[in-house]
């Protein structure tokens, strides 16, 4: 119950399933935007949701409106429409709220979800008129406002009256078998939307892919010494947990500052940190790129202020790189009442949720500032580890798949944990390396003992002709490692190797160039030292 009067439920005689029916997803579309029609579009071929479930309505496409553009281009042509189509149960009577609400009876809806498309309005200003002294008197003086994300609005369609200011406890939250109460009374939003298109599309084909092959990859977390609110460390923390208890392959971050560029980020699949407002570190390599199906998000109180561009705030950037499945804040949340990692996590891999389940289980406030990006239907654990691992070994399967390794990481993982015979173990991920070979896999491989000799799973390093922006911090790291173990020779081979990488930027240039100059000079390598010292000159005077 949300403390506002809502009326009694409606399913419609139906049951609302577990967030994997099309035939239950309502797409609101922006008639009078090409993009909007074109994502819609998509949605439908690709997720086949029946057409009758696309609802198309004149609206403004920016993305900020005011309260009366909302009501009027928005709500309640949509409110009515759901009414008109069977989606909502209620009707329409005479007057009209102070608010601007018009005023419906209401006894609930029987949507799954209701998916906003790119083109759609993404989030509502304030305006003090509509702050009553009620208002004042009921909230603490920062939640004291009316800004608000379109989708949260939408999500009390079938909610009757409720107040405009400040957030509304959300009753899905933490709620695994949410109450039909619930069900029929808050519609679950989430938004296809990005800087373009075509990265629109690919959240959705991503994801598509992450639930035919399974989700593959490894998962980072990057903590930032959480003071003054060290809630955010602890919900980090409690993500890697979970995460690594499902044998991800893990690496965390505990520096304040962001993942450097050259961190060691190669197919992440799973991406949980704070608190910057700009997007920074590995991610701003030009090549960089998620593995398919990939979940995260950054948490900051600004996140999706706008979700059109490459390079503003998080959402959009982390959309435009490949991500499936994010969310984020339109306005300041203030944290203890924003999306929460550990809980999306939780919902993901032990309560077997979809995505859009998944992010209304881990958002304690409706009527408020956060979105949720990525299609409400994808499952990202449709396929266990256990399956892929079989299918792996299939007659007929491609020979080499870049992913494929990070299937027998986890499997490593998930033997050792379950404390089989060590040596057996990595016979085993020795044998899968020679169908599936990869560097992440050879590292691993190459860990089980001393570094005396050059470790044969590496030695085809030797052999590279290009090193993927994916794996730079992996090569990296393992460069750095043989130095620091008195194998300068091997580390220099792969130094020589990263810096024929000419086309990275200036910070990251700069970083390889030093380290291999320094490596150049132990090894009186005066012909390199006297073609890179001039470059790395050049960096420094820029």
């Amino acid at each position: 119950m949300l403390g506002f009067g809502l009326s009694g439920s409606y399913l419609g005689g139906q049951t609302v399933s577990r967030g994997g029916d099309p035939s239950r997803v309502v797409v609101l579309v922006n008639s009078e935007d090409r993009d909007s029609r074109r994502v819609a579009k998509f949605y439908r071929e690709h997720r086949g949701i029946p057409e009758e479930n696309f609802i198309a309505l004149p609206m403004s496409s920016a993305e900020t409106v005011g309260w009366e553009t909302f009501w009027e281009e928005i709500f309640h042509p949509l409110q009515g429409e759901l009414i008109d189509r069977g989606w909502i149960s209620g009707r329409k009577v005479s007057g009209e709220a102070e608010t601007g609400q018009v005023r419906h009876q209401v006894r609930g809806h029987r949507m799954a979800f209701l998916v906003t498309t790119r083109g759609v309005p993404l989030r509502i200003r304030h305006e003090d008129d509509l702050l009553t002294e009620e208002d004042r008197q009921r909230l603490p003086e920062a939640q004291q406002t009316n800004r608000a994300a379109v989708d949260q609005i939408l999500s009390l369609l079938a909610a009757g009256r409720f107040p405009l200011n400040g957030p509304l406890p959300n009753p899905y939250f933490q709620q695994a078998e949410p109450s039909s109460q619930a069900l029929s009374q808050i519609v679950r939003v989430a938004r296809l939307d990005g800087p373009t298109v075509r990265s629109v599309e690919g959240m959705l084909t991503s994801a598509l892919e992450a639930e035919e092959n399974g989700l593959r990859g490894r998962a980072y977390i990057d903590l930032a010494d959480g003071r003054p609110h060290p809630a955010g460390d602890q919900w980090l923390k409690a993500s890697a947990e979970k995460l690594e208890a499902h044998h991800f392959d893990l690496t965390i971050d505990e520096a304040r500052e962001v993942f450097p560029p050259l961190a060691r980020f190669d197919a992440p699949v799973w991406y949980f940190g704070w608190y910057t407002r700009r997007m920074s570190g590995p991610f701003a390599l030009a090549g960089f790129e998620f593995a398919p199906g990939a979940i995260g998000f950054h948490i900051h109180s600004f996140s999706a202020a706008t979700v059109r561009s490459r390079d503003r705030e998080w959402v959009g950037p982390l959309i435009g790189k490949g991500i499936a499945a994010t969310v984020g804040n339109v306005w300041e949340p203030f944290l203890e009442i924003s999306h929460r990692p550990d809980l999306l996590v939780e919902g993901f891999l032990e309560k077997e949720m979809s995505f859009g389940e998944a992010a209304w289980y881990a958002m304690p406030a409706v009527g408020w500032q956060g979105v949720v990006l990525g299609d409400p239907l994808y499952q990202p654990m449709l396929v266990s580890l256990e399956e892929q691992v079989e299918n792996l070994g299939e007659a007929g399967s491609s020979s080499y798949d870049h992913y494929d390794q990070y299937v027998v990481l986890r499997e490593l993982n998930r033997r050792l944990a379950e404390g089989k015979d060590r040596d057996s173990v990595l016979d085993w991920g020795a044998q899968a390396f020679l169908d599936r070979p990869g560097i992440a896999l050879a590292w691993r491989l190459a860990r089980k003992g001393d570094t005396e000799d050059w470790p044969e799973n590496l030695r085809f390093l030797q052999y590279l002709t290009f090193i993927r922006d994916r794996e730079l911090g992996l090569v990296m790291e393992i460069a750095d490692h043989f130095h620091e173990q008195g194998h300068a020779s091997e580390a220099f081979t792969l130094y020589e190797k990263l810096v024929g990488r000419t086309d990275l930027s200036a910070a990251p240039r700069k970083e390889i160039l030093e380290k291999a100059i320094a490596l150049a000079r132990s090894l009186y390598k005066r012909e390199h030292l006297l073609r890179w010292q001039p470059l790395l000159e050049e960096l420094q005077g820029e």
